[in-house]
């Protein structure tokens, strides 16, 4: 599911193990007619070139999916957004505000630079922390959704 402001939160894969604690799923890369043509974008080389992408989905008790099972993959909404925010949002803040902060003071640009120099450590620093305190990064697991229908699509019911 899409729409124009997200990034998709569910995929469609095949189970292609099972243990007693995960699923491995193989998920197919879905390439644009360009990428295929190799005059694309670039963002397969976040995939590897792979046209299939090998993730471990933490697997819970009752949970029935089989090797060879079509099933969705998801990811909590906003979670993306989330752990953007985390690890660049705060940095560029911290860079913008040592910058705005040094130039309001009158300074030197060299003074300026390191005003945002000096910031854009600072947003790190609290990047790194917040994303570790926080569960900025913990949602970014992928989760079993459900079973996918082979006919319609349409994932079997969630138990709760």
């Amino acid at each position: 599911m899409t729409n124009a402001n997200s990034v998709p939160t569910k995929a469609v894969g095949r189970v292609a193990s099972r243990t007693a604690g995960s699923l491995v799923v193989e998920i197919e890369a879905e390439v644009c007619p360009r990428c295929a043509a190799g005059q694309g974008c670039g963002a397969g080389l976040f995939t590897g070139g792979a046209q299939t992408v090998t993730m471990s989905v933490p697997l819970e008790e009752w949970v029935d999916a089989l090797p060879g099972d079509r099933v969705y993959i998801t990811l909590a909404p906003g979670s993306l957004l989330r752990a953007v925010l985390c690890l660049y949002g705060l940095p560029l803040t911290g860079l913008l505000t040592g910058s705005a902060v040094a130039l309001s003071a009158g300074v030197t640009d060299a003074l300026a630079a390191a005003g945002s120099v000096a910031g854009l450590v600072a947003g790190l620093l609290l990047g790194r922390h917040v994303a570790r305190r926080d569960t900025c990064l913990s949602t970014l697991q992928p989760t079993f959704g459900g079973r996918a229908n082979e006919s319609s699509g349409i994932a079997a019911a969630k138990r709760v």
